[in-house]
């Protein structure tokens, strides 16, 4: 082989210094005057080429010395050969650095589809970062009542490979191969803004590896507010709330998630509809729990927990079913039955999950209220029922909860009752448990406030001429007040720190029998077989809800997606427009007898009912990610 550089011709009875190293990477420099080559390289030691690369082979001028490249002190025959590559790289490594400070650009800009799509717009490559994870991640968590489960906050990896399948309008068909149309893909959030959702491809289904520039372990952020740096790649970008424990090299093997944050998106903008609209593909999944044996007064949901308090005087602990990629349901499991929880019936009940611990496994507080005039306090152990999927070897617990159980190598939940709460002279009818205080009421039209951390009383509030039916929290759990409704007619909102009235409304009624605050907006179910909106703020009545035939036991909101459903002794579960009081439609239901309890969240509408039953029904079932919605 011959190369011309210089002039020279390539002579190959002349020795080369390429036979001493397999890679270009000189780690010390020969002396003047030293013609030993094997005193010039060193083969066992490697390092970046690049950072030596010049643009011109040649002499130096001779201040500059100290940065003769080794590149131009290579054999002819190598460096003709090398140096294209060499410099294919510098602008690979260039395009790299261009994407970075690209993307550091786009975080300044609104956190919108919309603007995701102005930015596709502009060339083939700001169309190709518009997909980057870190920028739909936050899209998706800045959009007011966006938010995962904690166990996918804690275990997701976002992700540029879509889920197998692709949209039609707001329809997903997951047998469907995904478009690799890139026009479709740069129409996406066009079509959010305009509500066209008819063309195939929304969103795009473009395969690409894993994690691409800034994709690679990006995390789920855990909050819309930005507060921690999203990675080195932008230590001068503004911050992204990111979890240090979601990357896919910090999280344990096979208990990731990938997110693939547009279809995430898009599949959040369409449950709504399929709440309201339940289609063939996308309808409602009902499932009946009939482990009780009197009627259920109470129930709550977290997660992926729920937790029921009946008349049989039994608290049982839920698994739900778990909701695949797909969309398709599992089955819900009764993991744990407290027997004899109380003296009388189990009639309301609050519980928190706390944060796990160390060894991975959930831990919890519960407040219950009882017809034996007493409020108990528990602790709840959720077992290696903690975050991931269910050991194969878990069994139905049962019994009062004082001790861990266990079977085989696996640990039981278990609730064991740390306090009990006394003073009511009348069936403790709702509990709370606030940030520093537990708040119960009663038939007795008392409302009685205790320390949380000792359960010592703090005080009393005659609140009310009649019986104090219902509690709800401010929503702002930096804020220390409860709004009560009575059997009097009328709802209060208190300040847990002093006891103090601070403003009211209804009065114009014959008893409230529930109450919620979401919001600016504290809604009222009575007996005058009515639904009402209040604002919080104003108390004034901005929206009657007609059409239940008897009295309305239990009301709950979802403000995100203006939807309210109202459940009462009809026997009835009904969905309204929160925003238009315009009934939307009377669910599906399987109850034969009395609604006593509802909670509505973004995906799924649990009921307890006198019938002894309890109803989980999940909305738009073949949604992909629809288990990841918070």
């Amino acid at each position: 082989m011959s190369a011309a550089s210089g002039g020279k011709e390539y002579d190959p009875h002349t020795p080369s210094r390429s036979k001493l190293w397999s890679w270009f990477t000189p780690t010390k420099r020969a002396e003047d005057g030293d013609d030993d080559e094997s005193e010039e390289w060193d083969e066992g030691c490697f390092v970046d080429a690049q950072a030596y690369l010049s643009d011109e082979r040649g002499e130096h001028d001779e201040h500059d010395d100290h940065n003769e490249t080794f590149i131009s002190r290579l054999p002819d025959e190598l460096y003709v050969n090398i140096r294209p590559h060499l410099l294919c790289y510098a602008a690979s490594r260039a395009l790299v650095l261009i994407q970075t400070r690209l993307i550091q650009i786009f975080l300044h800009l609104p956190s919108t589809p919309t603007q995701l799509h102005t930015l596709s717009a502009v060339s083939h490559l700001w169309h190709e970062l518009s997909f980057s994870p870190l920028l739909w991640s936050r899209a998706f968590h800045s959009s007011p009542g966006f938010a995962l489960t904690p166990e996918a906050t804690t275990r997701g990896v976002a992700t540029t490979v879509p889920p197998r399948g692709k949209w039609d309008g707001l329809v997903w068909d997951r047998q469907a191969e995904g478009s690799s149309t890139s026009t479709k893909q740069g129409k996406a959030v066009e079509r959010i803004s305009a509500g066209n959702h008819g063309e195939r491809g929304w969103f795009g289904t473009r395969r690409h590896p894993q994690a691409n520039i800034l994709g690679r372990g990006s995390t789920i952020p855990t909050s819309p507010n930005p507060s921690i740096s999203p990675g080195h790649a932008l230590e001068r970008a503004p911050t992204l709330p990111i979890s240090p424990t979601t990357t896919i090299q910090q999280t344990r093997p096979g208990h990731t998630q990938p997110i693939h944050y547009p279809t995430l998106y898009r599949s959040r903008v369409a449950l709504p509809h399929h709440i309201r609209n339940p289609t063939g593909s996308h309808s409602a999944h009902i499932s009946t729990l009939t482990h009780h044996t009197d009627s259920v007064y109470c129930l709550q949901s977290s997660g992926r927990w729920m937790i029921t308090g009946s008349r049989d005087r039994t608290v049982r602990l839920w698994r739900l079913a778990e909701i695949d990629e797909h969309g398709a349901i599992g089955e819900t499991e009764l993991l744990c039955v407290v027997s004899d929880a109380h003296g009388g019936s189990v009639l309301s009940l609050d519980f928190e999950v706390e944060a796990e611990d160390e060894d991975g496994k959930g831990r919890g507080k519960m407040i219950t209220g009882s017809s034996d005039t007493t409020a108990g306090v528990w602790r709840i152990n959720w077992g290696d029922n903690g975050p991931g999927p269910l050991p194969r070897e878990s069994h139905l617990a049962s019994g009062t909860g004082d001790s861990k159980q266990k079977q085989g190598n696996v640990d039981q939940p278990s609730v064991e009752r740390i306090g009990t709460l006394r003073g009511h002279t009348g069936g403790v009818l709702d509990v709370l448990m606030g940030t520093r205080h537990y708040v119960t009421c009663s038939k007795d039209a008392t409302i009685r406030i205790y320390d949380r951390d000792d359960y010592h009383f703090l005080r009393s509030i005659a609140a009310h001429e009649g019986p104090v039916n219902c509690l709800a929290r401010n929503p702002n759990r930096e804020v220390e007040q409860v709004v009560s409704a009575s059997g009097d007619g009328t709802w209060v909102i208190w300040d847990l720190e002093t006891g103090e009235a601070v403003r009211n409304g209804g009065g114009d009624g014959r008893g409230l029998a529930c109450v919620v605050w979401e919001d600016d907006y504290i809604v009222t179910g009575d007996n005058d077989r009515l639904v009402k909106l209040f604002s919080a703020s104003s108390t004034e009545l901005l929206r009657t809800f007609e059409g239940h035939t008897d009295l309305v036991r239990t009301v709950s909101v979802n403000v995100v997606d203006g939807l309210l459903v109202s459940g009462g002794y009809d026997r009835t579960i009904r969905m309204w427009d929160l925003h238009t009081g315009q009934l939307i439609r009377k669910l599906a239901t399987t109850h034969t007898s009395l609604v006593f309890d509802i909670q509505l969240t973004a995906t799924r509408l649990f009921s307890a009912s006198h019938d002894n039953s309890v109803q989980v029904v999940t909305f738009g079932t073949g949604l992909p990610y629809l288990g990841l919605f918070a």
